[in-house]
């Protein structure tokens, strides 16, 4: 039977647009291969870990809308005992966002998923991760190139399912399923 490509459109939006994320990097010391790159280079990144971002795991409560493309905002958790204003402090139809701005009142992407995003686009530029991820994707456990040598085993710590840089899951982990259920 023949396989039939189905398209997947690379580019549902990201968290964060490039002028943003340049702000946002100017105030991080150590993001070399964010600062080398070119704005295509960047944009290309910020939308990859945008989709690394919303694959990482589940997350506590559910998106916003019903349709949105991305993960974030989301509500927390649903309340029919909150006021159905959304000038309520973060209730949007009596359900409370992660993320409130009460100045344009609506709800927002959390600055930790926007500082997680930029982490991960600058993982994403150094391009070293990836090749070590695959490995142990594929479960090597011994690598030797020269006269450095990896040897990996199948390890249960918390951030490595996610495929996120672990600067990005520290920030991530907050969000994370607990308990309970997906909203």
């Amino acid at each position: 039977m023949p396989v039939e490509a189905i398209p997947i459109s690379p580019n549902t939006g990201t968290y964060l647009e490039v002028a943003e994320a340049e702000e946002l990097a100017a105030t991080f010391p150590g993001l070399g291969a964010w600062t080398a790159a070119t704005a295509p280079a960047r944009a290309a990144a910020l939308n990859q870990a945008s989709a690394d971002i919303d694959s990482a795991m589940p997350y506590q409560g559910r998106p916003l809308e019903d349709q949105q493309a991305r993960q974030f905002p989301r509500v927390a958790y649903e309340s029919t005992s909150l006021p159905r204003d959304a000038a309520s402090g973060g209730a949007a139809g009596g359900r409370v966002v992660w993320d409130w701005d009460f100045a344009a009142n609506q709800a927002a992407i959390p600055l930790d998923v926007k500082l997680a995003v930029l982490h991960q686009a600058e993982a994403i530029l150094a391009g070293t991760r990836e090749p070590r991820i695959a490995l142990q994707h594929d479960g090597v456990v011994y690598d030797q190139t020269g006269s450095l040598a990896e040897s990996y085993k199948h390890t249960t710590g918390p951030g490595v399912a996610t495929g996120l840089c672990r600067r990005s899951w520290v920030l991530m982990r907050q969000y994370r399923l607990r308990g309970g259920r997906l909203l």
